[in-house]
């Protein structure tokens, strides 16, 4: 199947197809695309995860049979392997965005089961604040507990973070995470301009940190923002925690307490009307969405 190639967000609006690419790889992050940085190259207007979205419900909703549709925040896993936590934020408040999309479809049908999950996690975790304003810097500047106070993120006058995207990433007083593992690597709580890897190769084959990722990779003191490894490896890896799985409206009380990933089909074949041997159940089964 050849789908056709839309470079420009306006094309896709008025379009009426689904097959499209917005990109020849993958599409580049929220904030990348916001700001249409260089990472963006020639990519200038792609749409967004919500657009997206409202675009395929508008074109499953014609099939009177319903439909199954899957949307993924992707870019949140891409982030978070490199450590980048902060795009990683930006898309998942995307992705958010992207589930109000669904969530308001569904309420105006009745008909409608929206599912949201993970299919894997990841190690990070929010530690405390980081902030210089003291002359400290690196891990001697995040603050813990009570010295914490409150990050300086800010959403235009509304103050609606995180809710909605912060004006900026690169506050005074900002989130502090770290991971549970990680290569070695160099982290001066300072937001990349744009995506850098943690690590490079070297011309032996070796992998080491990539001082690319400070904000002044000349620093004759950057060993103060070393980071060791814990892992033998160039990014960060998936962890074997458990998590979170959300479901509304009409077989949503399938979905309930700690479920075993396999039983998440299972609860879905039985809000769809179905059961396992393949009969149809009700002529009016709902539309089924899917996230992650």
């Amino acid at each position: 199947m050849t789908c056709p190639f839309i470079r420009r967000r306006g094309q896709f609006t008025h379009d009426t197809g689904l097959d499209r690419l917005f990109h020849l790889a993958d599409m580049n992050t929220y904030y990348d695309r916001a700001t249409r940085n260089k990472s963006v190259g020639s990519f200038t207007d792609q749409p967004t995860l919500w657009e997206m979205t409202e675009k395929a419900l508008e074109i499953l909703s014609k099939n009177d049979h319903g439909f199954f549709l899957m949307v993924e925040g992707g870019l949140i896993d891409k982030q978070l392997h490199p450590h980048d936590w902060e795009r990683a934020a930006y898309d998942t408040i995307e992705f958010d965005k992207a589930i109000e999309v669904a969530k308001r479809f569904a309420e105006r049908r009745g008909d409608t089961l929206i599912i949201v999950t993970a299919d894997h996690s990841h190690s990070n975790s929010i530690t405390g604040t980081y902030w210089e304003g003291d002359g400290r810097s690196g891990r001697e500047a995040v603050r813990l507990y009570a010295e914490a106070g409150f990050p300086t993120y800010t959403h235009g006058q509304s103050g609606r973070f995180p809710i909605e995207f912060p004006d900026t990433p690169e506050v005074e007083r900002k989130l502090a995470v770290h991971f549970g593992n990680h290569p070695d690597f160099y982290n001066d709580y300072h937001f990349p301009e744009e995506p850098t890897s943690p690590t490079i190769r070297t011309s032996d084959g070796k992998t080491v940190a990539n001082p690319n990722r400070l904000k002044n990779p000349d620093d004759p003191n950057k060993g103060r923002f070393f980071n060791p490894g814990t892992i033998a490896s160039d990014l960060g890896v998936h962890t074997a925690d458990d998590v979170t799985l959300m479901a509304y409206g009409p077989g949503a009380q399938y979905f309930k307490g700690t479920m075993n990933n396999t039983d998440v089909f299972i609860a879905m074949a039985r809000a769809g009307g179905f059961d396992l041997l393949g009969r149809a159940g009700s002529p009016k089964t709902p539309s089924v969405g899917g996230a992650r």
